[in-house]
């Protein structure tokens, strides 16, 4: 009832494109797990999933991770209702975005700890899913893949979390990256602006010496570091605080 009063009352694109993407991929998954139940719902919400995607194709955000976010879902649909043409377009406007994102050693643009890791998992995820169907995926995209995915591993701290680096949340994501590289006692990713760096008793350390990221993730946090030891986060940065930036003191440009 909930879904199909959904349908009924709100026309496609009423928000944002990136919420519009983060609905179709997940209408995917639940679609998925209907398994052939209720198919008269199945049928409304991929009708749905058909306004929808035309909707979100024709409003794609330019450039960065919402576009990664929309055009995976754009991706996953064609997919799931086996529509080639949706498929062959995201992924090449994937690759393109790719490109544009992700700088020659890896890090994301945007110099973020956890957008870097959210826009690789859905570069991820796209090549499996392709690879799962017998779809064709760039070699050019692999690389790129892979070179974000070791910038991702050198990210981990001994606990398994991400440092919260620029506007930044906690997690652990090795479970998407697959077995971890041999890192060099001091790994420096020069175009990202990033040194990550190992020692004994399980130390590790890294340091931001880069750029303001591109979009608005960044912070202005130029030689911030953070510092763990023997299992335990000892020196953290405090990562993202608020996006609101109306009060008299704007602290998320504060100096």
């Amino acid at each position: 009832r909930h879904v199909e009063g959904w349908i009924a009352s709100v026309p496609p694109g009423f928000i944002a494109a990136d919420v519009t993407g983060r609905r179709v991929r997940n209408w995917v998954y639940a679609l998925a797990l209907l398994d052939g139940d209720f198919p008269s719902l199945a049928q409304a919400m991929e009708e749905s999933l058909r306004e929808q995607v035309g909707w979100l194709r024709e409003n794609l955000h330019a450039k960065r991770n919402h576009r990664t976010l929309e055009l995976f879902a754009v991706y996953i649909a064609g997919v799931w209702l086996d529509e080639r043409e949706w498929t062959r377009f995201a992924m090449a406007e994937l690759l393109a975005n790719a490109r544009a994102d992700f700088l020659p050693d890896g890090v994301h643009v945007e110099r973020s700890s956890h957008y870097h890791c959210i826009a690789l998992r859905n570069l991820i995820e796209a090549t499996e899913l392709a690879d799962d169907n017998g779809l064709a995926v760039p070699p050019e995209l692999r690389d790129i893949v892979a070179r974000a995915s070791r910038f991702a591993h050198a990210l981990h701290k001994p606990d398994g979390t991400i440092p919260a680096l620029s506007d930044a949340d906690c997690g652990d994501y090795r479970a998407m990256l697959g077995p971890a590289p041999m890192f060099a006692a001091v790994e420096r990713f020069e175009h990202g602006g990033y040194t990550v760096m190992h020692g004994r008793g399980d130390s590790y350390l890294i340091l931001d010496h880069g750029p303001l990221g591109e979009g608005n993730h960044g912070h202005l946090d130029c030689l911030s570091f953070e510092f763990a030891s023997h299992g335990r986060s000892l020196i953290v940065d405090p990562g993202r605080y608020t996006y609101h930036e109306g009060d008299e003191e704007n602290w998320r440009a504060a100096l």
